[in-house]
């Protein structure tokens, strides 16, 4: 699959996050991937002891999130501290703040007393877990047997153009989010994707346009009746 080509800086970025920091550190620049666009560093990989891999988000949190990452720290207290627990701790933080951003999965290697790499390295193993925000819209292109053999690797290839991100990203203005998905059974309409879960079948590049046309047709109506409400 064609990757697109992100500007690469030189720069030394690291989180915020101290236990990432002190690991990232130690860690030779030569091994380092960075991948950056505006003020995200959307893919890091590493190759060390804890073997950080996939694509870790170091985003902005929003204020909001950054209350829901206190609720988290309070709800921590009542987990035990096992490595029993981890599992259930990063459900948890998904399920209050949609993904895994960095603050949280620290949270979590804090309260275990456990490498922020070793946290991610897990979550990173299941499919449950997101480390990147769910967009306002989200897109799903079905990678299943039918639609994989009528061309979802050119209609997702698409998507990645039309929004500037690749799959597993989210824009930075989190409008969109874009993943492959494996069947969801509609093997008839292939290829199928799906956004925010309503199913588009038989999709080809031309429809793409169609479906963001829709979606600016939407927003353009619902901000206007707004208006309408508010006067």
């Amino acid at each position: 699959m064609s990757r697109k080509n992100h500007k690469k800086s030189d720069k030394f970025l690291l989180s915020e996050s101290p236990h990432l920091k002190d690991e990232l550190s130690n860690v030779p620049k030569k091994d380092l991937k960075k991948i950056l666009v505006g003020n995200y560093i959307v893919g890091l990989n590493f190759d060390f002891e804890s073997l950080l891999s996939g694509f870790v988000m170091l985003t902005h949190i929003t204020a909001e999130e950054k209350q829901k990452i206190e609720t988290i720290r309070l709800a921590l207290e009542t987990y035990s501290r096992d490595r029993s627990s981890l599992i259930p701790l990063l459900q948890k933080s998904q399920k209050e703040l949609g993904y895994l951003p960095v603050e949280a999965l620290d949270l979590v290697a804090g309260h275990l007393n456990i490498p922020t790499g070793e946290v991610v390295g897990v979550a990173s193993f299941y499919n449950q877990f997101r480390f990147n925000p769910p967009g306002k819209h989200q897109v799903k292109v079905c990678m299943g047997t039918a639609c994989h053999v009528r061309g979802a690797d050119i209609i997702l290839e698409n998507f990645e153009r039309k929004l500037d991100i690749t799959e597993g990203q989210t824009t930075e203005d989190r409008e969109f989010s874009l993943e492959r998905v494996a069947c969801v059974g509609c093997c008839a309409l292939a290829p199928v994707a799906l956004v925010n879960e309503k199913v588009h079948a038989y999709m080809t590049p031309s429809k793409i346009e169609g479906l963001f046309t829709q979606i600016d047709i939407a927003k353009k109506k619902a901000k206007a009746d707004q208006q309408n409400d508010a006067e």
